[in-house]
């Protein structure tokens, strides 16, 4: 009885060794979680050829209300959570 595409696919994968691309994950050093200024800044940056003067003035506007209000809870969060993972 010939075998359908589905089922030769589901041996070839039983049969198929397990992926080894992050079999030393946790022995890399952790990545540093970018300040939030800097992160800012180069936001901006990013966005201010693509952007007229008034949406730049406004995305400062939000940028700016961020790294004053949520920004350093959410930032500290983000730091929080990266110490549980592997880099």
């Amino acid at each position: 009885m010939a075998q359908s595409g589905a089922d030769m696919h589901h041996q070839h994968h039983q049969h198929h060794r397990p992926n080894k691309t992050f079999t030393n994950q946790a022995k890399l050093p952790k990545l540093p979680i970018p300040d939030l200024e800097d992160s800012c800044r180069r936001y901006l940056r990013a966005l201010e050829s693509l952007q007229d003067k008034d949406e730049h003035e406004s995305t400062k506007r939000a940028v700016a209300d961020f790294l004053h209000g949520d920004g350093p809870r959410v930032q500290e969060r983000l730091k929080v959570w990266a110490s549980t993972k592997d880099s």
